[in-house]
């Protein structure tokens, strides 16, 4: 082995060693404390056999969302980017703007639309014929919370499958068309190979999403396994219970991540810089997928959010919140901003270190990052305050450094994915040609891999502010006083308060990041507009 790869080895392993560093600090290492003295303590996991149809239906509920969303989202994503069509660009945007919204508010919206004795049941029993309290039974029920869920997160996959097929060239679908295969055939050879990694990382990222959500299971009543968990912390302070009741959920993440490195076997490889522009669509299909767009956000967006500014839009109200959301909307802005920071640089190092390495470091760094996500964020929690809250360290790990930290341990596996889509589809050729001209690492970082992984980093900067304001989990256990953040706030009214009083403070939450949200919208259309940064064939109609 020469010196220079020699060198590139030790390079790539401490810049490794540094991104992992703080999972292993703020996640592994505080479970791994509770657990051992869960076994010191001579504790065995309180399983029954009442646990196990609450931990299928967690497992089926997580399941119907990641297949419901990929399915439906791979749909999406694959009528907006298979062809050039007018509004392709705008559409992009409107199919991301679901992700803005965190999950809860979702459901706080459906319940709010359809709730009974509202106008949107009243006006659906006079037309139908359905009584106004089977529609408020249907959303707090299984199939609400996969309703509510799935369009939350399908914009995952529609963001992955149509960025994907910048790089599946049109030539490919012509050439095997001419060759006489059928359609599904074409796709099999010219489109999936391409599409594979897309829609396996999607699915990942929204079963393992949905195995830790309680807010949405929270409000709609539906049982799933963090309920178990947190009963024991709060009916019980049963903390050695909680933790060992763990082990399944991490089991299951762990296989989750094992079957979507299996699924999308090796990236392909993108060599030649001279990839084509898809053809233009017919008046028709532009015309069908123009619909299917607004179709999707008036059902995602319009319809949750409506009910909530015609239910929050009032003065009282929103006089009496704003006093409330003061403080917890500056806070949630400082740990999102925190969230969002980290986020990105330790996605990025990993991504660097982990690309082309080997096999080994990226099965190590999917463990420690799977069972940071798959542990209840109570557990890490509890945990953080085990280790960190002692004379001494408490200085330097102040209770905004530990919601930080947990937030981050937690999502961080999904940032890494999204990043690392975004580098595989970057040909290696330009970093090749970028090295024989000399430039090292950090230039082609700056000046190559930065401007066009564009939009997955920007992916990761809105879900980091959007996890940071909808967290709960480890957010109550380790805030400072004083520092509550708006979900906290929110929980605290939802179940007796005025129904005008939550929708009031869902909206002043949304504003609180609306400004935010709103420069990252624009930015997201900007590099949608700008293009490639390498030439291109110029074969179709530009958008």
């Amino acid at each position: 082995m020469t010196w220079s790869r020699q060198r590139g080895t030790v390079w790539r392993l401490a810049l490794w060693a540094t991104c992992i560093l703080p999972a292993i600090l703020f996640t592994i290492v505080p479970i791994g404390v509770l657990v051992s003295r869960a076994l010191n303590e001579g504790s065995r996991p309180s399983w029954s056999a009442s646990h196990l149809p609450i931990l299928g239906r967690t497992l089926l509920f997580s399941s119907c969302v990641a297949v419901a969303a990929t399915l439906f989202g791979t749909f999406l994503g694959y009528r907006l980017g298979a062809s050039a069509w007018p509004g392709k660009s705008l559409a992009r945007v409107a199919l991301l703007l679901p992700l803005l919204v965190p999950p809860y508010l979702h459901a706080v919206g459906w319940t709010t639309l359809l709730r009974a004795g509202g106008s949107v049941a009243d006006l659906i029993h006079g037309a139908f014929a359905v009584e106004t309290l089977r529609l408020s039974e249907a959303i707090y029920s299984f199939g609400g919370a996969v309703f509510v869920l799935t369009l939350a997160y399908c914009p995952i996959a529609v963001l992955f499958t149509e960025k994907s097929l910048q790089w599946s060239s049109p030539a490919l679908v012509e050439a095997a068309q001419v060759f006489g295969a059928g359609r599904w055939r074409t796709f099999a050879v010219a489109r999936w190979p391409y599409l594979r990694p897309a829609v396996a990382s999607s699915a990942l990222i929204v079963f393992l999403l949905t195995a830790s959500e309680l807010g949405v299971p929270t409000i709609l009543k539906v049982p799933v396994f963090n309920f178990e968990v947190f009963t024991q912390l709060a009916a019980f302070n049963d903390i050695t219970a909680a933790t060992l009741l763990c082990a399944p959920l991490v089991a299951a993440g762990l296989l989750a991540v094992a079957a979507e490195r299996s699924i999308s076997g090796r990236p392909v490889e993108l060599e030649s810089p001279d990839i084509e522009q898809p053809r233009p669509a017919s008046f028709g299909k532009a015309a069908t997928n123009t619909l299917l767009v607004v179709g999707f956000v008036l059902l995602s967006l319009g319809a949750p959010l409506g009910a909530i500014v015609a239910e929050g839009l009032d003065r009282k109200a929103l006089t009496d919140m704003a006093r409330v959301a003061a403080e917890p909307a500056w806070s949630t802005l400082r740990y999102a901003a925190g969230v969002v920071v980290a986020l990105l640089a330790i996605s990025l190092g990993l991504t660097a270190a982990l690309r082309n390495g080997p096999r080994l470091l990226n099965r190590v760094t999917d463990a420690v990052l799977s069972i940071g996500f798959a542990v209840p964020s109570t557990i890490v929690a509890l945990g953080l305050l085990a280790v960190y809250d002692r004379p001494g360290i408490a200085r330097l790990c102040s209770p905004a450094v530990l919601v930080i930290a947990a937030i981050v341990g937690r999502y961080a596996i999904v940032g890494l994915r999204v990043v690392q889509q975004a580098r595989n589809q970057i040909p290696s050729d330009l970093f090749d040609a970028a090295a024989i001209a000399g430039a090292g690492p950090l230039s082609q970082l700056i000046h190559i891999a930065l401007p066009l992984m564009r939009v997955g980093l920007l992916v990761v900067v809105l879900m980091g502010i959007v996890v940071a304001s909808a967290e709960i989990g480890s957010t109550i256990l380790l805030h400072a006083p004083g520092e509550e953040t708006l979900v906290i706030a929110l929980y605290a009214i939802e179940a007796n308060s005025p129904r005008s009083n939550v929708a009031a403070l869902s909206l002043i939450q949304l504003a609180s990041v609306g400004v935010v949200a709103l420069v990252m919208v624009l930015l997201a259309t900007f590099s949608f507009r700008a293009g490639s940064a390498w030439p291109r064939r110029n074969t179709g109609s530009k958008d």
